[in-house]
């Protein structure tokens, strides 16, 4: 009865774990995509800019705002990346903190 009361407890904790682990990814994704429509807008700027050449802006300051650009998107795909990576390996690392093993 103790050992039923043990995996109870443990798949609670589990679950209460997995739960936060998709709370935390979706805090991420949704930090990510407000990162990457700044990003698309800058990309935006920088394309208009230069096939309209109707912006008043001059060649240094586009490949700043590209390179800018290209920046944040990468900072977005580690973000995203890393999201998945801590929920698939349950959110703390790669597995569970259990002290008890059980054998049949």
């Amino acid at each position: 009865m103790a050992r039923v009361r043990e995996e109870e407890t443990w798949n609670e904790a589990e679950q209460m774990s997995d739960e936060s682990s998709l709370e935390e990814l979706k805090r991420v994704l949704s930090e990510s995509k407000a990162k990457a429509k700044v990003a698309d807008d800058m990309a935006n700027v920088v394309i208009k800019a230069v096939i309209d050449d109707d912006l008043n802006i001059d060649q240094r300051a586009l490949v700043l705002i590209a390179k800018a650009a290209k920046a944040l998107l990468a900072e977005v795909l580690n973000e995203v990346e890393s999201g998945w990576s801590r929920l698939a390996a349950g959110g703390n690392g790669g597995g569970h903190q259990c002290s008890t093993t059980y054998h049949n």
